[in-house]
């Protein structure tokens, strides 16, 4: 349900809801939200609850809601805060987007495995930080592809972890060919891997995606999402000079920012094909 708290023009607005699927009504866990191009933004909860505080400045904006899988939409936010027509409020229905899997999956035994990106074994030297849980905080590391391959694995490694346990999603995206940047999903369905506690963390964290059948043809960007508060505590990635570049945004929907000299803990494991 939708409500309002000081939507008077010149107050904060701060807004209250639930994203779900506009088919089934069901809740659309870890739904991302905010205005593009600024850090205002957050993720909804894992029953798609959400609370966003917009500044009085960004009420004539649009706030953008979306969810890997679905189409995105975008509702202006003075109408969000006061357009409850009923006791039941407002939730916010997203659709499911049509994607094009392949029919069928065919490997050749000529394919080679390689680990793209900066794994463990040649990130001994140094740390990165990632200091913080905002909800939609995200970091990320390209991943150099060279040849077609069949992306097989992810892994983070960690040099240290203070949080009890982590909550990330995973994103792989690709790489806008005008910016540079991180662009579009890759992947037809979130990817979330659940909770790792602390002593199990060790000094990575491996996901399998072979079940998404993905063939890249282009170097990506693969990367980790905060979507659950985990409390205070800090992330430690192992590092590599001149290992990057690596990516980050405040917010779901922020400005990517990048950085070339060094890279961080992110590997891919790839079929390459000869």
């Amino acid at each position: 349900m939708l409500s309002t708290v000081g939507a008077t023009y010149g107050q904060a607005l701060h807004l209250r809801g639930r994203v779900v699927d506009a088919a089934t009504r069901a809740p659309l866990p870890y739904a991302s939200l905010g205005i593009r191009g600024t850090s205002v933004g957050t993720v909804a909860d894992n029953a798609g609850r959400f609370q966003l505080t917009l500044p009085a400045e960004r009420a004539a904006d649009t706030v953008r809601f979306g969810l890997v899988g679905y189409r995105s939409v975008g509702r202006p936010a003075r109408a969000l805060a006061t357009g409850a027509a009923s006791d039941s409020g407002l939730v916010v229905a997203l659709t499911e987007a049509a994607v094009a899997l392949p029919t069928a999956t065919v490997r050749a035994p000529h394919l080679r495995p390689r680990v793209a990106g900066n794994p463990r074994a040649t990130s001994r030297h140094s740390v990165a930080l990632f200091d913080d849980n905002l909800l939609g905080n995200q970091i990320a590391q390209r991943i150099d592809v060279r040849r077609p391959s069949w992306l097989e694995e992810v892994s983070f490694h960690i040099s240290r972890c203070s949080y009890d346990s982590l909550f990330s999603r995973i994103n792989v995206l690709a790489i806008d060919s005008v910016t540079g940047l991180p662009g579009a999903s890759l992947l037809p369905r979130p990817v979330l891997y659940a909770r790792v506690r602390r002593g199990d963390i060790r000094e990575s964290v491996r996901v399998d995606l072979r079940a998404f059948n993905l063939r890249l043809t282009r170097d990506v960007v693969v990367g980790l999402e905060t979507v659950r508060d985990l409390g205070p505590g800090q992330l430690y990635f192992s590092a590599r000079v001149l290992g990057g570049p690596i990516f980050g945004r405040d917010g779901p929907l922020g400005e990517w920012q990048k950085l070339s000299g060094f890279g961080v803990g992110i590997a891919a494991t790839l079929l390459a094909e000869r």
